[in-house]
């Protein structure tokens, strides 16, 4: 069986390929192991094969709380963030464990659609589950409300995280960049600094886009040291955003 699983986790994901896969999987009954069914499974939806993957997720005598996600996340990765949705719901009512995964994946599909009404109702879920200070979770919740433009509501879930990392401070700090909030953006990375969390290029690139105008020179050279003092001046994101920042602040020269 070992050579069987190697295959699936070497393969290339064409649907030529997924397809030979399920095939001896089902030759060989590997299809009623669910490890088995969960790789095949997540093939096709990397491949964007939904069909496939809905036929498959309906068929599999056994189901866990992978292969629920597994179908979340692809039909997040194909823009359908309703449908995804409508499986939370079902896996919901049909009693399966949610983790943070769960709801980090269809939270990310809210983000990019702006699906405020679907996040509110996701959110709601998440605090009945007990899944609102779940660092994994809680930081895609955060970061949902702030790409909605919703910096205060994100502002919220971000003082319920007990255990905060870069991605929840940065997706604080992304939102307030968005409503064009320079004042507690700048603030948040102070903070962050003075409570030793990583700043890398999700800290600085969104920063930088507020440093437009000749006026914050001085500013762009107070950050352009910090990206130094924190070993990031080779990340080509916020290279290329410091360069922008310098053109816009009138210094060609730093540029």
């Amino acid at each position: 069986m070992r050579p069987f699983h190697s295959l699936i986790e070497s393969s290339a994901c064409s649907l030529f390929k997924v397809l030979e896969i399920h095939c001896r999987a089902i030759k060989l009954g590997a299809i009623a192991d669910i490890y088995t069914a969960n790789n095949i499974l997540s093939l096709y939806a990397k491949s964007r094969e939904l069909c496939f993957a809905r036929t498959l997720f309906v068929e599999m005598p056994r189901r866990d709380t992978v292969s629920w996600n597994t179908m979340i996340a692809g039909y997040v990765h194909c823009g359908n963030v309703e449908t995804a949705f409508e499986i939370l719901r079902t896996m919901k009512i049909c009693g399966f464990d949610f983790d943070g995964y769960t709801f980090g994946s269809i939270l990310k599909g809210v983000a990019s659609a702006y699906r405020l009404d679907i996040g509110e109702q996701v959110h709601s879920m998440m605090v009945k589950m007990g899944y609102a200070a779940n660092v994994y979770s809680g930081s895609a919740l955060l970061d949902m409300y702030a790409k909605c433009g919703r910096v205060e509501d994100a502002y919220v879930v971000f003082q319920c995280i007990p255990e905060r990392n870069s991605v929840s401070w940065n997706a604080l700090i992304a939102g307030y960049v968005l409503v064009g909030d320079p004042g507690t953006a700048f603030w948040l990375l102070d903070c962050m600094e003075r409570e030793h969390v990583e700043l890398d290029d999700g800290t600085f690139a969104p920063l930088l886009t507020l440093l437009n105008n000749t006026e914050f020179y001085m500013l762009a050279m107070q950050i352009h040291g910090k990206i130094i003092k924190h070993g990031r001046a080779f990340d080509n994101t916020v290279c290329n955003a410091l360069i922008t920042s310098y053109s816009e602040c009138g210094s060609i020269e730093d540029a």
